[in-house]
This record gives C-alpha cells, structure tokens and sequence, in this order.
C-alpha cells in the first residue's frame, strides 16, 4: 500500500451487517465535510460487545466483507474497503487498526467517524479511548435536532482533554441494521438497501426465509440471464413488493414470483420465442410477431404457467410490456416496477420514478387514482418514443391507455358496485344470486346483494373472493364482515352495498327476499350457463 504524504484520511468501522444507505449518506457526508484524501471502510471482525463468532451472527464474515465492498466501492475513487479485522485473530479494536493506519501513513491526518451514541459515551466505552483522540479527529454526525445539544457539550468536554472534533452538519438516515434484518425476514426486501447489496441479498438467501420454489427459481435466473438481466430482474420484485404494500396488494408473494418470471425468456431470439409456444400449443397473434418485444412476456408466462403460478400472476407477466384494455392491479403493478425499478438508466424512466414516490397521496383511494394517472403518463411517453423511432406499437398498449383514459376517475356506483359484486359471486358458483335495491325500504344501505354456498368451504370462499376482487378493482375493503363459514352465514358490509352469503339451510331460514319482498329485483350479468 503506497505511503500518502500529508493527506487526510478517514478511517469507518462497523459491522455492517448489511451495510446501507444510511451508511452510503455518512460516508459520502465524511469524505466531503471532512475533505478527504482517502478514506478506508473497514468491517468488523469479533466485536467487543460480542466476544467470540460473527460481528452480530447474520452474515458471515465474507459476506460482510463483499457486501461491504459492493456497497461503498462505487461511492467515490477514494474508498477503500479493506477486510484488515476481518481476518484478524480476536477482538476487533478500533485503536489497532488506528496504529496500523498511522504506521503505513505515519504524517497523514486521521479522521474517524463514529455514530451518535459511541461519540456520546467514547471517553467511557471504547478501548484506548485516550490514544484515538491523540491520533484521530473524531467525526459524527447528528442523527436528528434532538442530539444537537448533548452533542455540542459532548464535543466541549472532550475538546478540554485534547480531543479534535467535527460534528457533521448533514443529517443521518435514520435505520439500524436490525430494523433491515427485520424486514428482510418478514418482507424480503428493505428499501434501506441500494439495488446491487439488495442482489447479494437475495442471490445467498441471507436474513430472509425463501421458499424452495423461490430458491429454484433464483438458481434458474443465475443460469439463464445475463448479470445486467438478472439485476434488472431482482430490482423488479423489489419495486413489485414495495408496491403491493403501498396499495396492500393482499397476493404479493405470488406477484413478487411474477416479477421473477417476468424476463425469464427476455434474451432468446424469435426462433426460441415460437418453438416455446409452439411446445405450449400456445398460437400467438398477427400483432405479437409484428411486435417481438412483446413476445417474451407471452412465453415467460407460460413457463411460469406450467410451474403452478397462479393464473392472475401469469397474466401479469404476459401484458407487463404492453399492457392490457382492463388492467387488474395485479398487472398494474408489474408493469409499473418494469418500468421504474431503481437500476434503469434512462432518465425517462427515473424521473417517472421520483414523481410518483414524491407526490404519493396518504389515502389509500387517492393512491389508486393518481397510479392510474402515472400509469397514462407513462403509456403515453412510450407509444410516443416507439413512434418517433419508428418502432411497430403493439394494439394492446393502445388499448390499455385508452381504457385507462376512459375510466379515469369514475369509481363505481352504488349499483355497479353491487352487480359487480353479484357477479363475481355467480362466476365462483354461488347458487341462486339475487340483487335487491333497498334504498326505499331502509337507511342501512342501497342494495343488497344475496347468495347461497354449497358448504362451508364454498361459502368462506365466496366471501374471500369476493372481497379480493373488488379490492383489485377500485380498492374498496369491506367496513367489516361478519360471521363465518361454520356458522351458516357471512355478512360483508360496503357501506351502500351489503353482501348476505348463505347456506342452504340458513338462507331457508333467514328468507330476506321474503322480508324485503317490497324492494326491487336488479337484473345483472351472468357468467354462469
């Protein structure tokens, strides 16, 4: 390692078990505020807080050591990651690595960063607290407003034994790496990632509980996608996942699957495109060979198809390049992250990006709305640059945009709702579905909507479906449902529209037609023969 003559270099620790933006802020906040030369990260070996093993047991030394590298590598030329503790025999200590900083650079000026609560208590808890503070400036950085007083005191106190200090005037991201592991494990992915520490991640299976079917399907990415494929790929589930929360999409395991599937057949020629749907049966139409880069969307969805992903799933896959008249959420959704998922490079698609999650409304309705607006935008910008490149624009992207156009802010009515309702109902087998207008009879609603189940099973999964399909339509939940499938009855409350499911026996004995025999019967449409 060369010698630097008289330059300021900046030494950060931790575990960094993973490492994240937080840490990416600080650093970047470090080497500026502090104007560095050179600036060396250095992860944790055994820390002094844990003893003996790993710095917190969740990711293995190694992995540390590469994400680590990933993570900050191409933050700036001067970083440096070095795994100096890491292949260390004992306990990590921060003056250790100071002296053996100072003896490869013996007339550099050091500068360590620290976090709020260690430069708080340094004098107190850290090893050779004297000799780092003849040594080093010691760097923090205000986590919030709160800290700013204990910290400016802190700085007083420990500048009349010696000590050179220099709070940060830039402000921390506030994420502790267990809160990531958490999230990690119960959603698999966390925002507080950068895309390519995300990809590690998820490629090793670390802090996260994958399914096999999700591990197979990871192995078979590795092997059929190039790497800049393969990214763009894992930041689409990412974006996929962190969507279905912002408008909790209740299926986002199978979404975030579909988002896997999504360019599986991305790279094949056209040759391979049909000689798939042909093993398929599939027969694809005049504009799909017309538009060839809609056609591995088609084929990854029969793939995926054919490995039991759900049919809403597949369909997701097979309209997220050119969209569908009569988008479901579900396909929404993937199309969207397709299109603005973190690593894209064009600046088309990263401003889309950061107006939606900028102007993002609060309510759950509003969010759905301004989607769709975000959705036409989009639509719009690229039918009009395929057409400026003289690119063929597939029927079904012009469909969706102008179906989309078309409902614009309408949600449905009391009756619409009601019929929609009825339907789905009748589509899953209800037995004699009937809709009553009430809105002359009583204050309790506007319609009713009446069915019978064939047992208890059918019955909960009337309900079921009932209430996710009309959330994956205008993204209306019931206020509450009452009752259960054993017990004979369910009630669904919409507020304008109450929902009585029903089996036999209890719509024999409850006989609301009979009661309401003053209201008026809807006719809707049945998908039933």
């Amino acid at each position: 390692m060369p010698c630097l003559q008289n330059k300021r270099i900046g030494l950060f620790g931790g575990s960094f078990d993973p490492p994240h933006r937080g840490h990416r802020k600080a650093l970047r906040a470090f080497i500026n505020e502090a104007n560095l030369d050179l600036v060396y990260v250095v992860p944790s070996g055994i820390s002094p807080s844990a003893g003996k093993g790993n710095a917190s047991g969740f990711a293995t030394p190694a992995q540390r050591m590469e994400m680590t590298r990933i993570a900050f590598s191409t933050l700036s030329d001067k970083v440096r990651v070095l795994d100096w503790e890491i292949r260390a025999e004992g306990v990590s200590y921060t003056y250790l690595t100071v002296d053996r900083i100072k003896k490869e650079h013996p007339d550099c000026d050091l500068f360590l960063l620290i976090g709020t609560d260690q430069f708080l208590s340094f004098d107190r808890t850290w090893r050779c607290a004297d000799k780092i503070m003849q040594t080093c400036t010691l760097c923090v950085m205000n986590r919030d407003g709160k800290e700013g007083e204990a910290l400016k005191f802190k700085k007083s106190e420990l500048e009349k034994i010696g000590a050179h200090c220099l709070l940060l005037r830039e402000k921390a991201y506030i994420i502790s790496s267990s809160e990531i592991r958490s999230q990690l494990k119960k959603y698999e992915y966390s925002v507080a990632l950068v895309p390519s520490v995300h990809e590690y991640v998820t490629l090793h299976g670390i802090y996260q509980t994958q399914s096999q079917r999700k591990r197979a399907l990871l192995a078979r990415l590795k092997k059929e996608l190039s790497p800049q494929r393969l990214s763009h790929t894992l930041s689409v589930e990412r974006e996929t996942a962190l969507l279905c929360r912002l408008f909790m999409y209740p299926k986002s395991s199978d979404l975030r699957l579909a988002a896997l599937y999504h360019d599986l057949t991305k790279e094949k020629s056209v040759s391979e495109h049909l000689s798939i749907m042909d093993a398929f049966s599939y027969v694809p139409s005049d504009f799909d060979l017309a538009v060839p880069a809609a056609l591995h969307g088609r084929t990854a969805a029969l793939i995926a198809s054919a490995d039991g992903l759900p049919a809403f799933a597949c369909h997701a896959i097979s309209v997220h390049t050119t969209g569908v008249a009569g988008m479901t959420l579900a396909d929404k959704i993937l199309y969207f992250a397709d299109v603005i998922e973190e690593t894209r490079p064009w600046e088309a698609c990263q401003k889309m990006r950061a107006q939606f999650y900028d102007r993002l409304p609060e309510s759950l309705a509003e969010r759905k709305t301004y989607f769709d607006h975000c959705l036409i935008c989009q639509m719009e910008q690229s039918i009009v640059s395929l057409r400026a490149a003289g690119r063929p624009v597939h029927p079904d992207g012009i469909n969706a945009l102008e179906d989309l156009k078309r409902k614009g802010k309408m949600p449905m009515n009391q009756l619409e709702k009601a019929t929609y309702i009825a339907g789905v109902l009748d589509e899953k087998k209800a037995l004699d579905v009937s809709v009553l207008q009430v809105t002359s009879e009583t204050v309790i609603a506007d319609y009713f909507v009446i069915a019978t189940a064939t047992s208890s099973t059918h019955l909960k999964a009337l309900c079921d479906e009932a209430e996710y399909r009309l959330f994956e339509r205008d993204g209306i939940k019931p206020s509450h449902i009452e009752g259960t499938g054993n017990a004979g009855w369910i009630l669904m409350d919409y507020g304008d529209v109450i929902v009585h499911l029903f089996d036999k026996s209890s719509r024999e004995f409850f006989k609301l037609e009979k009661l309401w025999n003053r209201a008026i019967p809807i006719e809707f449409e049945k998908k039933q023969d």
